[in-house]
């Protein structure tokens, strides 16, 4: 009966209660609340992040306290990921789609991915030959587009100089 779990749940919360005459610290994030260590759990990861914030903004004492409690490689991760561009999305026009144009734009990739593949073995060239090049998203086209003499022609090198060419 849904009602004799409610009292057993209530027992299990108090077993896993800190006990109050171990918490002799209070909490360093600055909430105050008593805890056994130098954070309350879950605390820490606040605090860490509350001062990269702040450093990024350059508070200088934000900065200290990071040095001293040994914190500067979440800084430098921070202003790292901020620094990299941004990832490049789907165009707008396609994350609108629903999900059957979705699948009819994923199945038209994947028969020039295939078609791609089938040029390569035309070729001589398909990638579990020796010396086989490799199909990619990025570079199906360039196969697609490229005369059989080129594709005999080429390293992987090179076909990966076309895509970015």
């Amino acid at each position: 009966m849904p009602g004799d779990l409610l009292p057993e749940r209530t027992v299990m919360a108090r077993a896993n209660t800190p006990d109050p005459s171990k918490q002799k610290n209070r909490c360093q994030c600055g909430c105050g609340t008593p805890t056994g260590a130098r954070f309350t759990p879950g605390h820490d990861a606040k605090h860490k992040s509350t001062l990269v914030h702040l450093a990024l903004g350059g508070d200088q004492a934000a900065i200290d306290e990071l040095e001293e409690r040994g914190w500067t490689k979440f800084l430098d991760k921070k202003r790292e990921t901020a620094s990299r561009p941004a990832r490049a999305s789907r165009p707008r026009a396609e994350r609108d789609l629903d999900d059957e144009e979705k699948a009819a734009i994923a199945w038209a990739r994947y028969q020039e991915m295939k078609q791609a593949g089938e040029r390569l073995r035309e070729a001589g060239r398909y990638y579990r030959a020796e010396g086989g090049l490799q199909v990619t998203a990025a570079n199906r086209k360039v196969i697609l587009a490229a005369s059989l003499d080129e594709l005999a022609g080429w390293t992987q090198e090179q076909l990966d100089a076309e895509v970015v060419a």
